[in-house]
């Protein structure tokens, strides 16, 4: 029995590893999205983490606090679901074309030979 859990916790330890991989690789993939015609524009990694806002000068010389607010809203959301799409192609990907995920998955999944 104890070598099923060393097998188990091997198997473990390399989709880990793996994930952790991916996860920087997707830190390091940037999208962007705007708003207002480009008035707006919001930078964010495939980990959901904003970089960067950028906001035309016309927009805080003419806009009130509401547009402002939502022009942000909607070029956050926009970057977001760029962003989480990304990031799960990209892991469909990573993991798809991985033998060694997949082997992992499937040690996992073989109850009978824990």
């Amino acid at each position: 029995m104890v070598f099923g859990f060393e097998k188990f916790f091997s198997s473990f330890s390399s989709i880990s590893s793996i994930l952790n991989s991916a996860a920087d690789d997707l830190k390091k993939i940037t999208i962007e999205a705007e708003s207002g015609a480009g008035l707006v524009k919001v930078k964010v990694n495939c980990l959901r983490e904003v970089i960067s806002i950028s906001i035309d000068e016309r927009v805080i010389e003419e806009a009130d606090k509401e547009i402002l607010q939502e022009l942000l809203k909607v070029a956050l959301n926009k970057a977001l679901k760029s962003a989480e799409e990304k990031a799960i192609s990209e892991i469909t990907q990573k993991i798809s074309s991985n033998p060694e995920i997949l082997n992992a998955l499937k040690k996992i999944l073989e109850k009978d030979k824990l």
